[in-house]
């Protein structure tokens, strides 16, 4: 069995996600005493960071590929907004557009850079390919 199938089960893409989204939760939901000392909009950074891997979540989905990335990117935009709702109930937190503008961001380049990398290895798949048949035969 290759190390790589081992991780590519369907527990493994359940026990990954919702790990990643309890997370995103606890930093989005929790009301931190005296709160956090940050430059005025640099919090976007980490908005956008928190998003950003729920597309590349999808290598580790049964049949990983470019439309469960895209699934994946879709949940993380209203997983986005759902958090910014729910922060309008938590004291000393409150609903941001911008914040939602982040965190589409971040899915948005999650997707993308999920994207790039699945063209990187389909092109070294096929210069793999190439070079095989290209090979002189060994007798």
């Amino acid at each position: 069995m290759a190390g790589g199938a081992i991780l590519r089960g369907n527990s493994s893409f359940r026990v990954g996600l919702f790990c990643w989204s309890a997370l995103v939760a606890v930093g989005s939901l929790k009301s931190w005493p005296g709160g956090i000392a940050l430059a005025h909009g640099s919090d976007k950074i980490f908005h956008i960071l928190f998003y950003v891997p729920f597309a590349p979540l999808g290598l580790y989905h049964p049949r990983p590929g470019i439309k469960v990335a895209l699934l994946l990117s879709l949940f993380a935009a209203n997983y986005s907004f759902l958090m910014e709702l729910l922060q309008r109930g938590v004291p000393g937190r409150s609903f941001e557009w911008a914040d939602f503008g982040a965190g589409l961001a971040g899915a948005a380049l999650g997707f993308l850079l999920f994207g790039i990398w699945l063209q990187m290895q389909r092109r070294g798949e096929c210069r793999e390919q190439k070079l095989s048949e290209n090979a002189p035969a060994k007798f």
